[in-house]
């Protein structure tokens, strides 16, 4: 079985120490630690620091923002109108840089 909890802070840093400083085996870095042999070697192997990348693809035309104002407007139309189109919902919103293109 794999253990997949978080390996807390203090024990990494004691696995670095003892195996850099006191040069003792991974074995008997397990032990002392009580951490597995796969953790000994997850803690010395170096860290992979995530960089924040741009997202690829094409960017959303509405905003998260956006769809909080149209799902509100929505409900308002309906108890105003019943049907509207979305030119209607389009005006209400305000929201003209928005196209509403279906293809």
């Amino acid at each position: 079985m794999v253990y997949n909890g978080e390996i807390d802070a203090k024990t990494k840093a004691l696995v670095k120490f003892l195996k850099e400083d006191s040069f003792l085996t991974v074995k008997e870095i397990t032990k002392r630690c009580k951490v597995s042999r796969a953790t000994v070697y997850r803690c010395l192997k170096p860290s992979k620091i995530k960089d924040k990348r741009k997202p690829s693809g094409r960017p959303h035309k509405v905003s998260s923002g956006d769809k909080r104002v149209i799902r509100r407007n929505i409900g308002k139309l309906r108890k105003i109108e019943g049907n509207f189109s979305c030119h209607q919902l389009r005006a209400q919103c305000g929201l003209q840089r928005v196209t509403d293109d279906v293809q």
